[in-house]
């Protein structure tokens, strides 16, 4: 059971209040996208314009009540994800995505090779790299970036002296990778395979956005790995 929407739930009803009231109560003119904000947040907890503190002073529910649903409705997420985790490369974009329903489709998310616990961690390292590399050359191997035979290194540098220069290069290029190892720990690599930080997160429930950025909640960061 959701322990945040049992108390939506009931403070809606001790209000007396419709859920198109309750969506106008939190200052949205637009009462479908409003309950869209309050339903995702209640079930995800996804703040799209603070829509918490909205709700939290419309229905006038105490800070300590609505810190503990939402701590509980958190760790009940991350229950989830947690149980039906699996590693996971994503691209970090190099510039601004233009089309994020087709990047998520085809350029976010890079298919992996079968599972990796029979190798080393470095070894296991270099196979990612790899796997990137390919899923570069592959989705940007007509582009003038790419020359024949097909070689990375070269990729890289006609792609970063484009840069330098000020061109805007096609979305979906990557300027590096995170690999979700575990369902805690993180490794964000540049394009050149050097690792930039290590988060290794407490018990929590998070997410990434296509613009690339983390909710990072209870986490620990190492930055700058040599």
């Amino acid at each position: 059971m959701n322990p945040l929407k049992s108390l939506i739930s009931e403070a809606t009803r001790d209000a007396a209040m419709s859920r198109n009231e309750l969506a106008i109560a939190c200052g949205y003119q637009n009462i479908s996208k409003g309950l869209r904000h309050i339903d995702n947040y209640v079930e995800n907890l996804t703040n799209k314009n603070n829509v918490s503190e909205s709700l939290r002073a419309a229905l006038d529910i105490s800070n300590a009540d609505y810190k503990e649903a939402i701590k509980k409705q958190r760790d009940r997420l991350s229950m989830v994800l947690k149980s039906s985790f699996k590693p996971s490369l994503q691209v970090m974009f190099s510039s601004e995505v233009t089309s994020p329903v087709f990047a998520a489709k085809l350029l976010l998310n890079i298919p992996l090779p079968a599972p990796t616990t029979n190798l080393s961690f470095d070894e296991e390292m270099r196979l990612i790299f790899e796997v990137y590399k390919a899923n570069q050359l592959h989705h940007f191997q007509y582009t003038k970036y790419v020359e024949t035979p097909r070689d990375y290194e070269s990729f890289v540098a006609n792609l970063e002296a484009a840069e330098m220069n000020g061109e805007v290069c096609f979305y979906g290029i990557g300027k590096g990778y995170r690999y979700h190892k575990k369902y805690n720990e993180c490794y964000t690599f540049n394009r050149h395979g050097k690792l930039i930080s290590k988060v290794v997160h407490a018990n929590r429930y998070a997410g990434l956005s296509l613009s690339g950025k983390d909710i990072n909640l209870n986490s620990n960061t190492t930055n700058n790995i040599d």
